[in-house]
């Protein structure tokens, strides 16, 4: 099972091998690292243990810095983090430590999940083009799709 110190270490390492600068402390973040930009990171095993108060210091130290705050976790209270989901805790992106790796290296695509519901950008000029392509209406689309013909319309 993964303990915080194991988890921290492997953040490290992640980073040193895409060439940043790493540094570890302790306070509302636990890592700064810097290549072009500066990222300043929250570890944990558990994304529900960030309190409104860390997060909140998180956010206003990476505000006057200039920097992008992340929150890495395995778990929430509920279940273990899925690896292709940005979720989101006290308006911080939280990651798990693979998708945090892919994001490094690759040009992902990740879903968002926020509350029970889960969303992911669309390219909405590609779907109307391909939806003419095909030669269905808005209204065939969404009968397909299982949504009505103005939510498609919205999308």
């Amino acid at each position: 099972m993964f303990d915080k110190c194991f988890l921290l270490n492997k953040v490290v390492k992640i980073l040193e091998n895409n060439e940043f600068e790493v540094y570890t402390t302790y306070g509302c973040f636990d890592i700064a690292a810097k290549r072009e930009n500066v990222l300043l990171i929250k570890v944990l095993v558990n994304a529900d243990g960030l309190n409104k108060e860390q997060a909140s210091s998180l956010q206003a130290t990476s505000h006057f810095l200039s920097a992008y705050p992340f929150v890495i976790a395995m778990k929430n209270n509920r279940e273990f983090l899925e690896d292709k989901i940005v979720y989101s805790r006290f308006d911080l992106p939280v990651v798990t430590p693979k998708l945090f790796e892919e994001m490094m290296t690759d040009d992902i695509k990740a879903i968002q999940s926020a509350k029970g519901r889960h969303t992911e950008e669309i390219n909405c000029f590609a779907l109307r083009e391909k939806r003419k392509e095909i030669g269905y209406t808005l209204e065939q689309l969404g009968k397909i799709v299982g949504i009505s013909k103005k939510a498609l319309y919205e999308i």
